[in-house]
């Protein structure tokens, strides 16, 4: 049992280490293009259809 937990909590650790990761990969390359591009046309792809 306690192998499963050790298990879990290192996956567990992994996983919220590669969301982190994530998040500032996007903060750092998206959102700088984001702040110099225009408001309508930032907003442009969350309101348009897909397909």
């Amino acid at each position: 049992m306690k192998a499963l937990s050790t298990i879990a909590l290192v996956l567990s650790t992994l996983s919220a280490g590669l969301m982190a990761g994530l998040f500032a990969a996007f903060a750092y390359a998206v959102m700088p293009g984001l702040r110099q591009s225009a408001d309508r046309s930032a907003l442009a792809p969350t309101y348009s259809p897909v397909g």
